[in-house]
């Protein structure tokens, strides 16, 4: 599976582009600010149906315009799919597979999977649990559609037990049949994506120890840990029981929503006490693993979309990072710098198919 083409229109700020593409290695170079990293969430947009940036899609819309669209050409063995993506104020996102509109875009989540580095992904570590939560989530999304369904009814009861919550406490009655119609399908959501959550992490984690050698070279000790209360046991009844808790927070205090994963480095935490080259090749590392892991159970190489990656890593690094590239350890690759010199000396004798273009 690989993308041939991108068009945007509209797209933040690129009016009109169109472009083909290498199936291999595609190189984008241009100063700051000519639209690079944009490039690539719209092809994350294409895939993911939504931008990895912001949480607006008409934020998307470019300055004085009403709209945007996506266009893009995948070959997926060896056959040409059209998806188009027109997204305008204050109208319902439009996704369209070979012009048939796409009325549940959970169905079409996960069929052109994609994994996008870019300098930002050191919140997972730096900022609270619930981007790691949505993080392992994405995972979990691209690669099992079950997940996706159960996780999004998951995500509507609460929302409307927490409405039912808040209604109760400011009125001071509390109809608990009511309450019980939320819990008894809350409770059994908690139990299979908790089990899924730490399915994964039980996977993925050699795949990041081993992403983690072939990046530093060396075998230093990390640790993915994974704390949710709804693996542990009575949770059902402490759920059940946690109805004045619940009142007063006036909102549901338990559950897959409070889980946590954390990352430690030589038993230390990896937030607290990690350099900032630590943070970075764990990230790295726990990417690729993301890339192996949908390689893996899903039997499709996801498009790999690498921003502004070697401004951020040290020589080392970036050289174990261009082989396993050259390698052909990946499908389809993006990559993305500020410096065309850089770009070429580091790919540019390369044997393996390579498009370079530049942003203006």
């Amino acid at each position: 599976m690989h993308l041939k083409s991108l068009q945007l229109l509209n797209f933040k700020n690129h009016t009109n582009f169109c472009n083909e593409f290498s199936e291999k290695l595609n190189l984008i170079t241009g100063p700051n600010g000519t639209g690079k990293t944009n490039l690539l969430d719209a092809i994350h947009f294409i895939c993911n149906t939504k931008s990895a940036f912001i949480s607006s899609d008409n934020l998307a819309i470019q300055h004085e315009q009403d709209f945007f669209r996506i266009e893009g050409h995948f070959n997926e063995d060896q056959k040409n799919i059209k998806v188009e993506c027109v997204c305008q104020q204050l109208e319902r996102k439009l996704f369209l597979v070979d012009n048939k509109q796409q009325e549940r875009l959970a169905n079409y989540i996960g069929r052109f999977p994609v994994v996008l580095v870019s300098p930002y992904d050191t919140d997972i570590i730096r900022e609270g649990s619930e981007i790691r939560r949505r993080y392992f989530d994405l995972i979990l999304c691209q690669s099992n559609q079950k997940y996706l369904e159960k996780l999004m009814s998951y995500n509507r009861l609460l929302k409307q037990r927490n409405a039912l919550l808040k209604q109760f406490s400011e009125s001071g009655k509390t109809n608990k049949s009511l309450l019980s119609v939320y819990d008894e399908q809350l409770l059994p959501l908690n139990n299979f994506i908790s089990i899924e959550r730490r399915n994964l992490v039980n996977h993925i984690f050699p795949l990041v120890i081993n992403c983690y050698k072939s990046l530093a070279g060396n075998a230093e000790e990390i640790q993915i840990g994974y704390e949710s209360d709804c693996l542990t046991q009575n949770f059902n009844e402490k759920f059940l029981q946690n109805i004045q808790v619940d009142l007063s927070a006036q909102r549901t205090t338990t559950g897959i929503h409070t889980d946590e994963y954390e990352f430690k480095f030589n038993q230390t935490s990896l937030k607290k006490f990690g350099s900032q080259g630590q943070q970075k090749t764990f990230i790295l590392a726990l990417k690729l693993a993301h890339f192996a892991y949908i390689d893996e159970t899903k039997q499709i190489k996801p498009l790999l979309l690498l921003d502004d990656i070697f401004d951020r890593l040290d020589e080392k690094r970036v050289v174990n990072l261009a082989n396993l590239i050259d390698q052909n350890t990946f499908g389809q690759v993006f990559i993305t710098d500020s410096t065309p010199t850089r770009m070429t000396e580091r790919f540019g004798n390369r044997t393996q198919e390579i498009a370079i273009f530049k942003t203006a």
